[in-house]
């Protein structure tokens, strides 16, 4: 296949080598030949010639824990990967500022983009490989789509306008096997990462890691690589975890944020409707009265005094 014309102006994109790496990333945004098998098992295609195709990997690209994990210029496409092992909704959005980013570096400094003729981009993909264990999220592919996320539904004439849509890719067990029997490298990745949460019942963290490597090793599961970047490999995915447990606390610190506000709005609105008095309120908020109604006035508009 004919190199990308896109290819030579993402030369300035660049991986940070400085920060800390992610397995998925490092499988598949640091060598082409991994890269392009993963295209291939993704599109269904057959191609070889991986100097046709660019690794543009960019790393905290809105903030440390909005990672796009692999893109890649091929042909006249600009292909975004990401891995997620937690359930996230607004994927659209950080697809569309992702691709936004990229076609910055590719295109901002071109004089073109001034011009009375239309230019000729590459079409955006956004893949998410996801591998959590959410029970909503089972179905092998999901389709999630920026305008799901607008404050109102779009009008008939409308409907269509500023669409953005995420691909999500199962990659647990017995998903999507077509995709993982045309790459060896990702379904070694899905064998490994199931490996470790088998192991991790039993075993801490860094026993579990320890030992899938040792077994993927032993039977010949992306060997090389471990026996290579054993320390490296390590180091990654006790880091995941490490985010991966502070993104759930963060979330449940949340929800229980917003069962605290809802309680509450309930005691002002029962405060306010005379159901019984603010020092009755104030004992079940856990609150003085004072507090609760600077939190009604501030917070809700409402004069408890009054």
């Amino acid at each position: 296949m004919e190199k990308s014309k896109f290819a030579h102006d993402s030369k300035e994109l660049k991986t940070n080598t400085h920060k800390k790496d992610s397995f998925f990333r490092f499988l598949f945004g640091t060598d082409k030949q991994r890269a392009l098998e993963l295209y291939n098992a993704v599109n269904g295609s057959d191609y070889t010639d991986v100097s046709a195709l660019t690794i543009n990997t960019l790393h905290d690209v809105i903030y440390m824990k909005m990672k796009n994990d692999v893109s890649i210029l091929f042909g006249k496409q600009l292909v975004l990967y990401e891995h997620q092992s937690t359930v996230n909704p607004n994927m659209p959005l950080r697809g569309l500022m992702y691709t936004a980013e990229l076609y910055s570096k590719i295109f901002g400094s071109d004089p073109h983009i001034y011009s009375t003729s239309m230019m000729r981009i590459p079409r955006p993909r956004y893949y998410v490989f996801y591998n959590g264990e959410s029970k909503g999220w089972n179905d092998e592919m999901i389709k999630i789509r920026l305008s799901d996320m607008f404050g109102e539904p779009a009008s008939e004439d409308e409907a269509g306008d500023f669409e953005w849509t995420a691909t999500v890719i199962n990659i647990n067990p017995g998903k999507n096997m077509k995709i993982k029997d045309r790459s060896t490298t990702l379904s070694g990745y899905c064998y490994f990462i199931e490996l470790i949460r088998t192991l991790k019942n039993v075993y801490s963290e860094d026993e579990a890691v320890d030992i899938a490597v040792q077994k993927c090793i032993d039977e010949g599961v992306l060997a090389d690589i471990f026996r290579e970047h054993r320390s490296e490999v390590k180091s990654m995915l006790l880091t995941e975890f490490d985010e991966v447990a502070y993104r759930e606390m963060l979330l449940e610190e949340g929800r229980e944020e917003g069962m605290k506000k809802g309680r509450l709005s309930e005691i002002v609105s029962s405060v306010s409707a005379g159901d019984y008095s603010i020092e009755r309120g104030a004992e079940k908020a856990g609150m003085t009265t004072d507090e609760l109604q600077k939190y009604a006035k501030e917070t809700l508009g409402i004069d408890l005094l009054t």
